[in-house]
């Protein structure tokens, strides 16, 4: 095949110069892998945008609320997200090619320094260009962890097109909703899930799929399926030049974790939020581990799965700074001793000091004593987002390692909203935290959200901010705003005198026995530090206060006064437990956050209708 240096129009696609292995089936068919056209879906990329611009109600700007003092000045708002983020890899690349961006720890390892990573990204991006892929195409990811997601992904930014992050679990389930996009690009892992949902990806004409042997795939009809690595054929130069700027346009997409039996949301960001999202908060982190360093270590390690958005901010934090990424395979429970294992040992390797993930990461840390194999005692600063981790891990792990914890709140369509660097002298939970800037909070009550509650009160945590998501892509997604322009967070938390936000997770964490309101994630956080609990979780049954409890290993299970009385020495205020079940486990999703719509029949399944008072085992 000859260096393609000019990029046709697929109007002017010649096959016969592109080597590919296609087959078509003509013969109509009602097979659920048709793809269906919905006129209610299927419009053009300006009605989509117009109608979605609608649908979101724009926030309105808000007065600042004070950070503490940074070591460095913050970053200036953002324009073009493709050109902040190649100016800085390129000055990179220009002063020190042979600096290692990425470590493929997938497979056999593998180092792609800056100069090689700016070769690679262009190959893909001229490859995408002449199958007609160019500035403003949606084009879908579905991947698990690979170098080739990132060069496609960089590609797809590098030319101007909008790389949508998809959950490749969402993807399988069929969670993602109906959305309008060119084309998807697909590893055979994940290739016969996306089939399944082909006719959610509206208008999509093009499959690149990332596969050794792609004429073992079934073909779909009206759809190109394309070897994706034919990329390395192309040249690996770039000859264009894009001095447009792109802030009020969408760049990048990413699905919501959402609730197990809902579809999740794809949330669309602009240049300014998409830019946001990378820098304060990983602003924030790094300045605080330069202080806890003599050397700044510059490994960061990819513990989740690209598409989300926590890996995403590191990656592109990362490679802006000059740091250098390790990146893993991903797991379907990233808990297990099997994942762990692997993170403590690129801990060690690598000297990692600074690890984003969610905390319960950290309780599985603990429980299997992987401190005790692995010397992690470079790690120095852990950020960990979603569930609160209880008071007791926390200062169990400071002691341990000495390592900061943070906690920040953040949705995937407002990005970090507030933040805590825990302290072991400190009273206040994990879970507080200040407001970033620009950020306004209130807390509405959980019947009437437009009556606002004063401090101490919990409620329904609602939000202002001038830099956000721009839309969502699909249809009926309009529910997240208020007539007046506050965001749904979907969580409840507090604000207490000090106007630290106090965050209980979401909405069912909630829950009102005897008419009073119980908040869950306080019991389990206080009930987690009995030295008979493994793991626990709190639930109503028949009107009654119930819980499950996972014991540690020789343990007895402790008594409903046992329990009861435990809480009162801690000082919380709640309604009396009346029913203690043992359980085996407790349901969570790939995150760590507990699936409450799972736990009743959990714990009915495993309850044997033994006397309130009894601690007996079931």
């Amino acid at each position: 095949m000859e260096t393609v240096s000019v990029y046709p129009t697929l109007e002017s696609f010649d096959l016969s110069k592109y080597t590919v292995t296609v087959s078509m089936d003509e013969t109509p068919s009602n097979e659920t892998d048709s793809v269906d056209q919905d006129e209610a879906t299927s419009v053009s990329t300006d009605e989509v945008g117009s109608r979605a611009a609608s649908d979101v109600m724009q926030p309105v700007p808000v007065t600042p609320t004070q950070l503490p003092v940074r070591s460095k000045q913050p970053r200036m708002g953002c324009k073009s997200l493709s050109r902040w983020l190649f100016s800085h890899i390129n000055n990179v690349r220009e002063k020190t090619p042979e600096h290692v961006a990425l470590i493929d720890e997938t497979g056999e390892r593998q180092y792609v320094t800056y100069g090689e990573l700016v070769q690679e990204v262009n190959r893909v991006a001229n490859f995408l260009l002449y199958h007609g892929i160019v500035k403003g195409s949606r084009v879908a990811i579905c991947m698990g962890n690979s170098i080739e997601f990132i060069y496609f992904e960089l590609a797809l930014f590098l030319i101007g097109a909008v790389p949508i992050l998809l959950n490749p679990g969402h993807v399988a389930s069929g969670r993602i909703p109906r959305f309008q996009c060119t084309a998807l690009v697909v590893d055979a892992q994940h290739y016969n899930h996306v089939l399944r949902s082909l006719k959610n990806f509206v208008g999509a004409m093009q499959v690149f799929c990332l596969t050794k042997n792609i004429g073992s795939l079934s073909i779909p009809r009206h759809v190109w399926i394309i070897d994706a690595f034919e990329y390395r054929r192309f040249q690996s130069e770039s000859s264009w030049t894009d001095e447009h700027d792109d802030n009020d346009n969408d760049v990048v997409a990413f699905s919501t974790s959402g609730a197990t039996s809902q579809r999740s949301k794809v949330v669309a960001h602009n240049s300014a939020s998409a830019h946001r999202l990378c820098t304060e908060y990983l602003d924030m982190l790094t300045d605080h581990l330069e202080e806890q360093v003599t050397e700044s270590r510059r490994h960061h390690l990819l513990a989740g799965g690209l598409h989300t958005v926590d890996s995403w901010s590191l990656l592109m934090h990362s490679l802006t700074s000059d740091h250098t990424v390790i990146l893993m395979e991903t797991s379907p429970d990233f808990s297990s001793v099997t994942s762990l294992d692997r993170i403590a040992e690129l801990i060690q390797l690598y000297d990692i000091a600074l690890v984003i993930s969610q905390a319960q990461f950290l309780k599985c840390f603990l429980k299997y004593d992987l401190h005790k194999s692995y010397d992690i005692s470079s790690l120095k600063v852990f950020s960990y987002s979603g569930t609160s981790l209880p008071i007791s891990l926390a200062k169990k792990f400071q002691e341990i390692n000495g390592t900061s914890i943070f906690q920040v709140f953040s949705s995937t369509e407002c990005g970090p909203i507030s933040y805590n660097l825990w302290k072991c002298d400190e009273n206040m939970g994990p879970s507080d935290g200040r407001t970033f800037n620009g950020i306004r909070v209130k807390i509405a009550d959980i019947d009437d959200e437009e009556k606002e509650l004063p401090c101490g009160e919990w409620g329904r945590i609602m939000l202002q901010t001038s830099v956000m998501c721009s839309r969502y892509l699909g249809d009926h997604m309009n529910n997240s705003w208020t007539a007046d322009n506050w965001f749904r967070t979907g969580d409840i938390g507090m604000l207490d005198d000090q106007k630290r936000l106090h965050v209980a997770g979401p909405n069912d964490v909630l829950l009102r026995i005897n008419d009073k309101m119980v908040i869950t994630v306080i019991l389990e956080n206080a009930l987690m530090a009995h030295s008979s609990i493994e793991d626990v979780v709190v639930a109503s049954m028949s009107s009654n206060l119930a819980a499950g409890v996972v014991l540690r290993e020789g343990a007895e299970l402790p008594t409903v006064d046992d329990l009861n009385n435990f809480l009162q020495d801690q000082k919380i205020e709640t309604e009396p437990l009346s029913n203690i079940i043992q359980v085996n486990f407790i349901p969570r999703s790939e995150t760590g956050k507990v699936i409450r719509s799972e736990v009743l029949f959990l714990l009915q399944s495993e309850n044997d209708n033994r006397p309130l008072k009894s601690g007996k085992k079931v």
